[in-house]
């Protein structure tokens, strides 16, 4: 009959499905409570003392390299900037220079780097 199903057939599939879904829960259900258990005893604490002293370090670790990368941000843009502005002070001396306005300047600019 290829993929059709009988209606025997899918209510045991049913059944099936169900009873492995519960047996499931109750798996999870049993081991939720054994870990409760065992974090509650003295060598459950120091683990949990453990990892909190993991994951404090790592926060610390990531912190510091937010840091940098932050600081490495603000180089790069104060490099830019002070790249810009000497740009700036450049194209307005030549302007000043040659008795010209920025825009001509720019316009010349353009010009000579188009082909």
């Amino acid at each position: 009959m290829g993929d059709t199903m009988t209606v025997a057939e899918y209510t045991h599939a049913t059944t099936e499905l169900r009873w492995a879904a519960s047996e499931l829960a109750a798996s999870e259900l049993a081991a939720t409570k054994e870990a409760l258990r065992r974090l509650r005893t003295a060598e459950g604490k120091i683990e949990q003392k453990r990892r909190a002293n993991i994951n404090a370090a790592r926060l610390v670790h990531t912190a510091r390299m937010a840091e940098r990368k932050a600081e490495a941000a603000r180089v790069a843009r104060e490099s830019l900037e002070s790249e810009a502005v000497g740009r700036q002070r450049l194209i307005e001396a030549t302007a000043e220079c040659y008795g010209m306005t920025v825009t001509e300047v720019l316009e010349g600019e353009a010009r000579r780097i188009r082909p």
